[in-house]
């Protein structure tokens, strides 16, 4: 048997080696460059991009919530406002009512004055009346009584019959 070796580590056998060392080296520094950094880079920029995105959307969604909130207040306080209004207007409408009863009240007791007033005018028209015809009649009496001559008892009756109407005119006093 000669002398083989089983590991020979003659020049070309280093130099193979050194290559096929140094490629995958060679292989990853240039997918590093050209492939590994601008994923890498693109990852960043996507991942900062998302993350202002975000950032974003929390921000839009606190403003929403803070519009909405301040929104139901609005509401709250119109709804306040509006009943407000409505009770400013039933008061009002319960104070016309007042005032036009009050007023009608008024008109009404000026109309039963005047009704009061023109119901004496007349009874006193009706007694100047009366006493006008009460002296026409004593009048017309005398002179009749002049004219005839009466005697005592014709002249006494004419009298009763005279007090007697009189009597009857004395309830419109």
């Amino acid at each position: 048997m000669g002398t083989e070796k089983i590991l020979a580590f003659d020049l070309q056998f280093v130099f193979e080696t050194f290559i096929m060392i140094i490629n995958p080296v060679i292989l990853f520094l240039v997918l590093r460059k050209l492939l590994f950094t601008p994923v890498h880079n693109f990852m960043e920029k996507r991942s900062k991009t998302i993350a202002d995105e975000l950032d974003h959307a929390k921000e839009q969604k606190n403003q929403a919530e803070a519009l909405h909130q301040e929104y139901e207040e609005k509401l709250t306080h119109i709804q306040q406002e509006a009943d407000t209004i409505l009770e400013t207007a039933r008061k009002r409408a319960r104070e016309q009512e007042d005032y036009i009863v009050m007023k009608a009240r008024e008109e009404a007791e000026q109309i039963r004055e005047r009704a009061e007033k023109e119901i004496k005018r007349e009874q006193e028209k009706v007694k100047d009346d009366m006493k006008k015809e009460i002296i026409d009649v004593a009048s017309f009496m005398t002179s009749k009584m002049i004219q005839k001559s009466l005697d005592e008892k014709n002249q006494t009756q004419l009298i009763d019959e005279i007090i007697e109407e009189l009597e009857d005119v004395s309830w419109l006093n």
